[in-house]
């Protein structure tokens, strides 16, 4: 009987005779430790932490550590899937109600997953519900990026021209120093990225992320010109010669271009003229080599990921393969 209900292994008498150790205790371990979070980009340490604050500690934290078992975690997911949650202005009042989408319940289980070590959920079989339907990932077709472009006055111009003929990310876009263009052989190098939550500039995403981009004379011109022989500092300062913000440049001046020009807003709108960009990559079967290079990718599959080849109708009927019937 003793050995049936495993109570005579050291395991069992190391966790009665050790001091309890809560999830929250762990948790806090984790956040000091973890490389995840010590040497994670700021974007994702900013979730997991959010996670832990609003979702995980408040249900898991005071449980001593070995009772977050599969079947707790399961009741827990059980009950984001089902809460409503309220998204309130600085006033208190509701702005909106919302639930947790599969994807950001996802990102929170795997944060619980952490805290408590792979030895410990490796075996479990969590139930996450039915996967949603595809949604499409936003992109902007080459004639909406031209009208971007001609809609736009100034600097901005010359800033969703770049967008637009590179692929790179507002992100790339807002940290671009006028040392890293090459104008003369027609090269922009990526070497950093201003990242919006840390305010400060950050390596580029990967390794691959390092890049030599080769770009058209006429983008070069419209950069030569807009700079007027200056020869240092950001290519697109704000009015205090900061980087600019990737959220504002979307919001106050991308957004009301959009409206103006009847195309919709909304969704992962700063990565749209990056997807456009590869969909017209891919309509002129432009190398994969390049396409990876380019856009900043390890491997051509993930750039796969970016084409809306399928979303082009007239593309598609230009390569209709005629079939004549006898």
């Amino acid at each position: 009987m003793i050995q049936a209900l495993g109570i005579d292994t050291p395991e069992y008498f190391e966790r009665v005779t050790s001091p309890v150790q809560t999830f929250k205790q762990k948790a806090e371990w984790v956040m000091a430790n973890d490389p995840a979070f010590l040497e994670g980009r700021p974007g994702p340490v900013k979730m997991m932490e959010s996670a832990l604050r609003k979702h995980i500690i408040p249900a898991l934290g005071d449980l001593p550590l070995h009772m977050v078992d599969e079947t707790r975690v399961q009741e827990f997911i059980a009950s984001l899937k089902t809460r409503v949650f309220e998204r309130r202005a600085k006033d208190g009042h509701v702005i909106k109600t919302y639930k947790l989408s599969r994807s950001t319940i996802r990102n929170i289980v795997n944060v619980v997953k952490r805290v408590v070590g792979k030895r410990v959920w490796i075996s479990w079989d969590l139930k996450l519900g039915r996967r949603p339907e595809k949604v499409e990932q936003r992109y902007f077709t080459e004639a909406q990026m031209a009208a971007i472009v001609e809609e736009a006055e100034g600097m901005w111009k010359v800033f969703f021209s770049v967008l637009a003929a590179t692929g790179i990310r507002i992100g790339e876009n807002c940290g671009l120093m006028v040392e890293d263009l090459d104008l003369v052989n027609q090269v922009i190098t990526i070497r950093r990225s201003f990242s919006e939550i840390a305010s400060t500039m950050l390596p580029p995403k990967s390794r691959a992320g390092y890049r030599e981009i080769d770009v058209d004379q006429g983008l070069c011109r419209a950069l030569a010109d807009y700079l007027a022989g200056r020869t240092s500092g950001l290519v697109f300062p704000s009015r205090r010669g900061t980087p600019l913000r990737g959220g504002n440049v979307i919001k106050r001046v991308l957004n009301p271009i959009l409206r103006k020009l009847g195309i919709p807003t909304g969704g992962k709108v700063n990565h749209a003229f990056r997807h456009g960009r590869v969909t017209v990559l891919r309509k002129n079967k432009t190398p994969g080599d390049l396409q990876t290079l380019w856009i900043g990718h390890s491997s051509l599959e993930m750039t796969d990921r970016y084409s809306h080849t399928d979303q082009e109708l007239e593309y598609r009927k230009q390569h209709v393969v005629s079939f004549r019937i006898q």
